[in-house]
This record gives C-alpha cells, sequence and structure tokens, in this order.
C-alpha cells in the first residue's frame, strides 16, 4: 500500500492524493518499494538539477570581476596578511587590527589560499558561493522533509534566483556563510523535534552549527536560531521540550566552538568588547552604521526579494488558512522563523538587506508548499490567482524595464545602450514566454520560467554587464598608476580616505593621512610621493598647498571621483 493522504484542494475542489513525508505523516502499511524508488529517482533528479543551477547561479565566472567595494576588498586583504604574516589569530587590514567581524571567513579563505600563497578573487568568494550552495540543498531538504521533493526543488529555485541571496552567494562577506549556519541550525532543530530517533544526533550538530556561526558573524548567530527555537516551542505551547535539547552537552560544544578564540582575542588585545559589544549589541540598539526606520524592511523586502516577492502574499495566506492544516506543524515553524526574524532585525535601528538574509529560507519554503500546491490543485481558483496574478505583477515589470532600460540609457547614460538592448531583448523573451503560459494556463512554465530568466540574466551579466561595470566600480586600474610609480621608489598615501582595495591592488601599505597638517608633511619629502583622495578633499585644499601639487592621474570609482597627486611631476 502506498504512503499517501488525501486533502481537500479548497472548497471548490475534490480530495487530491498526494506523497507523505517521511517525517510528518504515517501509515500503517508504509510506503511500497516502488513508490519509495520512484521518491528516490526524483530525489536524485532534483539535486542534480539544483546542482547545475547552482553552478550558473554562484560559481559561473564569480573570479572574473575585481573587488569591488563594500567589504570584499577587506576581506581579501585580511587573508593575504595572515597568509604573508603567519598571524592567523588576529585579523589585520593595512597592517593595523581589524575587530569588526569574527575569523572563521578569513580562515577559510586563507587556508584554500595556501597552495598558491595568495589570496585572489575567486578564492575571496568561493566559500560565499559554497555557502549559497549549501544553504540552497538544506532548503530543499527541509521542503522535502516538510512537504514533498517537488516542494523542496521549488523552494530551492525561489531561494537561489531572488536579487539579495544571488548578490550575496557572489560577494567576499561573511553574510551567506553566516546564513548557511543559521539555516543549518535550524533546520537540525526542525529534524530532532520531528524524528524522536535522531534527536540527540540532530540537537548536537546544532550547537556545532550556532557556534560555527558566531566564529563567523558574532552572537547574531545565537540569536538567531535561538529566537526561532524559542518562539517556535511556544507556538506549539511545549516549552517542557527545553529539557530535551541537551543543554549541556550543547553549551560545551558551543564554548568548545567559539571561546577559544574570543578568550585569546580578549586576553591579547583591547578587540574583544568591540567584537561582542560594539559589533553587536550597541549596532543593534544605536544604528552605528545604516540607520532605517522601523518599517524598512517592509518597502524593501519587496525588491530584494523579487521575483519571488510577489506569491509571498498567497504564501502566507495559504499559511494561515485551514487549507494547510494537513501540514500545520510546519506551517507553524515556517511562520514563526519568518515573522520572529523579520521582527528581530525591524526593531534594530541598523538595517541592511543581507541583514535579514537568514529568513529568506523560510520564505522560499513558504512560496515553494504554494507551488506545489497550486501544481496539484490548478482547477482550484485560489491556487490559479495565487500564480497567475503575480506572474502577470512579473509580466508588467519585465515590460516596463523592456522599454524603460534603452530609453533611460539613451538618454542619461549612452555607452550602456547597446548592452540595455540586450537586456530589454532578454526582459521581452521572458514576458512573451509568462504571457504564453498564462494564456495556455500551464502553471509548472509560470512558476520555473521567473527562475529560468534569473539564471539566463546571471550568465548574460557575467559575460556582459559585468565586465561593462568593471569601468566604473574597480579600483584596479587607478592602483596600476600607484604601482608603475613605485617601482620607481615612489612611497604613497591616502588622504582623509581609505579603502582595502587600494591596499590589496598596490600589495602595499599606505599611510593614511587625517588632516592637511600631515599632508604637508608627507609632500614635504625630498623623495617622490603619492598620495589617493577624493575629487572633493582635493578641492578643499589650501591654495598654497595646491600650487605644489602635481596630478597624475584622475578617475571615477563607483560613485566617488578620485585624485592621484604627487609632489614631484614625473
Amino acid at each position: 500500500m502506498e504512503n499517501t493522504q488525501g486533502y481537500a484542494c479548497g472548497d471548490d475542489g475534490p480530495a487530491v492524493t498526494v506523497p507523505a513525508s517521511p517525517l510528518t505523516m504515517e501509515t500503517p502499511a508504509g510506503p511500497t518499494d516502488k513508490s519509495k524508488d520512484i521518491e528516490r529517482r526524483q530525489v536524485k533528479i532534483f539535486v542534480i538539477a539544483l546542482l547545475l543551477v547552482g553552478f550558473f547561479l554562484f560559481f559561473y565566472k564569480v573570479g572574473d570581476r575585481d573587488l569591488w567595494a563594500p567589504d570584499e576588498d577587506e576581506y581579501a586583504q585580511i587573508s593575504r596578511e595572515m597568509l604573508r604574516t603567519g598571524n592567523w589569530a588576529l585579523p589585520t587590514v593595512n597592517g593595523e587590527p581589524w575587530a569588526v567581524k569574527p575569523v572563521l571567513y578569513n580562515w577559510l579563505v586563507a587556508a584554500v589560499s595556501l597552495p598558491w600563497g595568495d589570496v585572489d578573487e575567486f578564492r575571496a568568494r568561493v566559500f560565499s558561493s559554497l555557502a549559497a550552495m549549501g544553504t540552497m540543498l538544506l532548503t530543499f531538504y527541509l521542503g522535502q522533509m516538510m512537504f514533498s521533493p517537488l516542494a523542496g526543488f521549488l523552494a530551492a529555485l525561489v531561494l537561489s534566483t531572488n536579487i539579495v541571496f544571488l548578490q550575496q552567494s557572489r560577494w567576499a562577506q561573511t553574510y551567506m556563510l553566516s546564513t548557511f549556519f543559521a539555516t543549518l541550525a535550524i533546520a537540525l532543530f526542525f529534524r530532532g523535534y520531528q524524528a524522536s530517533g535522531s534527536r540527540t544526533q540532530s540537537y548536537l550538530l546544532m550547537y556545532l552549527a550556532v557556534g560555527l556561526g558566531v566564529l563567523t558573524m558574532g552572537p547574531v548567530n545565537l540569536a538567531i536560531p535561538g529566537l526561532v527555537v524559542f518562539v517556535y516551542l511556544v507556538a506549539m505551547r511545549d516549552l517542557r521540550h527545553i529539557r530535551q535539547l541537551r543543554l549541556v552537552r550543547g553549551i560545551l560544544i558551543f564554548l568548545a566552538v567559539t571561546l577559544p578564540w574570543y578568550l585569546w582575542v580578549s586576553l591579547n588585545t583591547d578587540m574583544g568588547f568591540d567584537l561582542v559589544v560594539t559589533t553587536n549589541i550597541s549596532r543593534y540598539f544605536t544604528a552605528l552604521h545604516h540607520p532605517r526606520p522601523f518599517y524598512y524592511y517592509v518597502k524593501d523586502l519587496p525588491w530584494v526579494f523579487a521575483p519571488w516577492s510577489f506569491f509571498l502574499p498567497g504564501a502566507f495566506w495559504l499559511a494561515f488558512s485551514r487549507r494547510s492544516d494537513d501540514h500545520r506543524s510546519a506551517m507553524k515553524f515556517l511562520l514563526v522563523w519568518s515573522i520572529s526574524i523579520f521582527v528581530f532585525f525591524s526593531l534594530s535601528r541598523g538595517k541592511r538587506p543581507q541583514y535579514i538574509l537568514s529568513l529568506y529560507p523560510a520564505l522560499a519554503l513558504l512560496v515553494g508548499y504554494l507551488g506545489d500546491r497550486a501544481l496539484l490543485c490548478w482547477h482550484d481558483r485560489f491556487y490559479r490567482r495565487s500564480v497567475i496574478i503575480p506572474s502577470l505583477v512579473f509580466v508588467a515589470i519585465l515590460a516596463i524595464l523592456t522599454v524603460g532600460l534603452p530609453v533611460g540609457t539613451s538618454l542619461f547614460f549612452k555607452p550602456m545602450f547597446g548592452l540595455s538592448l540586450g537586456i530589454s531583448a532578454v526582459t521581452a523573451a521572458t514576458a512573451g514566454l509568462l504571457l504564453y503560459a498564462w494564456r495556455k494556463k500551464h502553471a509548472r512554465l509560470l512558476l520555473f520560467v521567473p527562475a529560468g530568466f534569473v539564471v539566463v540574466f546571471t550568465i548574460f551579466s557575467a559575460h556582459l554587464l559585468i565586465p561593462k561595470m568593471e569601468d566604473f566600480k574597480s579600483p584596479r586600474p587607478f592602483c596600476d598608476e600607484i604601482v608603475t610609480r613605485m617601482e620607481k621608489g615612489a612611497d604613497w598615501a591616502m588622504y582623509k580616505f581609505y579603502r582595502a582595495a587600494y591596499v590589496y591592488y598596490t600589495d602595499s601599505f599606505a599611510k593614511v593621512l587625517e588632516d592637511e597638517e600631515q599632508l604637508t608633511r608627507f609632500l614635504d619629502r625630498q623623495d617622490q610621493v603619492l598620495v589617493a583622495m577624493t575629487e572633493r578633499d582635493f578641492e578643499q585644499l589650501q591654495q598654497p598647498l595646491a600650487g605644489r601639487i602635481h596630478v597624475i592621474t584622475r578617475r571615477k570609482i563607483g560613485h566617488r571621483p578620485m585624485i592621484l597627486i604627487s609632489n614631484q611631476d614625473r
């Protein structure tokens, strides 16, 4: 007898028989060998497809572009200095201590770079790409465990093809690795909670994941899974389960992972307070950087989770409705996960889109579940509308981009006009395909075309868009001017300005001049010296000093016009 459960698609639809989740649905007879073989083959196909998609999204040409601000340059330079100095305990940038994030990401980058003796762009980013792939596969595993392999596959596609997740997967920062460990800890808790037979193993591994997350991002990686676990137990009215969390052994595992490095830093430097308090607690309450209003994520999420944000209203409606009663425990878990993290970070004073990356797997699972049910219950008007309406909204946005990009670039940014025509061709083709799927009522196309669009656009960007942006974003050509003159014996500095990218691409430490008095003394040297500064600071220099300066080169890097000056005209 096949392990199945019938459920009603809706008030206007008949019951539909769907495969059961091995952890959430059981029947006395259990699944037949044939049905288990079919599901195993389906899972293998989905995993292979996800690995292929993940390669193009996360790894394809990921090392081809230069390091861009913010942060990529700092993480690459920190790992380079670890290799050069042999000091792996204390992160430094430009030879100075760096007390912003813990050290695990830099350890991994430095370790993988050991055979080459240096850090390049690919090795600086590869652990973000690996973490993205791991988080995508974890989301698939959770969707399969909670609902079905198809729901997990859809959820993994949703997660990997939204804007911020994709951007962070190709960026040298700690956010993606932190998200992987947070998702792993949350998934291990749910596995242990649902299956008592694997509870001890799951919970002890959960503490290991939390410890590695704290060593990646700091105490916030303790707060995220801890908040989800506690609120879920409250929602399930099962606070007594706390006694089954293997707390004593778990705390010992957590401390064994995190305490040695934090203790060493605290005893040997004055960075311990900054790492624990300033960059976590103080930043949460006082917004040292990126202050935003409490509603920031409400207005930001529709753009950063696009194109799947248009499906979220239907997904949440389904999660709260009786249509999902057959998966109520899983629905509660996903709602707790998404809402608690959303509220937690909304209450913080400092906000950035990547701060809430750890709730994206929960949102993706909700959308994946909606898509799975829609494919099974396409005759139900609720599911049809939940897929068709977001698809048509996406079509409208694609139509605006198709027309607006060429017009806008022709008026304001003519060098990008030819490239905008290529982007318009991709958006027009995607809109046409979605309209065809809508006219034919083709549910699978409506669900898979947005993911396909993101994959195609990623490949298109890697070949054409990113190389164009390098001309505006990369500091390498400016740094090459510095290196050319340094080879002739010149020394250099940065004035009222610092970016690790300049240290990285010159492969030399720089003095940082804080005021005009320091600048004057530096320029008064008999040997040739170079100073990099912004055009704004150059224009504010006093006239007597400006008269002795020779401009070597000017270049706009990102939004910042830069000038390289010297005390000698050669």
